[in-house]
C-alpha cells in the first residue's frame, strides 16, 4: 500500500516538474520579447532590406557596365 502512494506520489511530481519546465520556457519567452521591442526588430529590417537593395543595385550596374 505504501509502495503503490509512493510510486502515485513520484509519477505525480514527475508531471508537476514537466509543467514548471513549460513555464519556464514561456517565462523566459515572454522575458525575452518584453526587452526586444518590435522598433528594434524593424530597424534591423529596414537595415538588411537597404543593404540588400544596395547590393542588389551594384550588381545589375555592374551586368549593364560589362554587357556594353
Amino acid at each position: 500500500m505504501v509502495a503503490q502512494f509512493l510510486r502515485g506520489l513520484r509519477h505525480h511530481l514527475t508531471d508537476m516538474e514537466d509543467y514548471l519546465e513549460w513555464l519556464k520556457i514561456y517565462c523566459i519567452n515572454g522575458g525575452v520579447l518584453a526587452a526586444v521591442s518590435f522598433s528594434d526588430v524593424e530597424a534591423v529590417l529596414k537595415i538588411i532590406a537597404l543593404i540588400m537593395t544596395i547590393i542588389w543595385t551594384a550588381v545589375k550596374i555592374l551586368k549593364l557596365i560589362k554587357d556594353d
